[in-house]
């Protein structure tokens, strides 16, 4: 579901609540406006405590080398965030640092990614972007964690 039909749902069980005057009616917009209170709540709530680190071994890189590196992503609120995709807009081809997963309160979570050098060139790794959101699916939120360097 939407953001938007969410609030066209609970505009519609509004006003049926108010025509009708039905006690269910009353109780779903209740329901559904809670609902989407909390998930913007979430929402607010849910970049707030992030950092990411990234260490690559090694500065330069020719033909054929590896290159290594740790990621790490850290929570340091008290708020779990359920779910949180990092996505690294490198250039290098073959480069994957991307990761998926949920962070509980003051988690981290770290992971490597190598690649192989495969080209010749100059090449970008980052920015690092961060994309998390409320349980119910609804709202999305980016942060971008690391600037991108050469």
């Amino acid at each position: 579901m939407r953001p938007w039909q969410l609030i066209a749902l609970t505009v519609l069980v509004g006003a049926l609540a108010i025509g009708v005057n039905w006690k269910p009616f009353w109780m779903l917009f209740y329901a559904l406006l809670i609902a989407l209170a909390l998930s913007i709540a979430w929402l607010a709530l849910s970049v707030r405590g992030l950092t990411f680190n990234r260490s690559a071994l090694g500065g330069r890189a020719q033909v054929g080398e590896r290159i290594e590196e740790r990621l790490a992503l850290e929570n340091h609120s008290w708020m779990p965030k359920l779910w949180v995709q990092v996505v690294d807009g490198s250039t290098l081809p073959g480069h994957h640092a991307g990761y998926v997963s949920s962070v509980g309160p003051h988690q981290r979570i770290a992971w490597r990614a190598r690649t192989v050098c495969r080209r010749r060139g100059r090449y970008t790794l980052g920015p690092v972007i961060a994309t998390t959101g409320d349980p119910l699916g609804l709202f999305r939120r980016e942060l971008t964690l690391a600037p991108e360097h050469q």
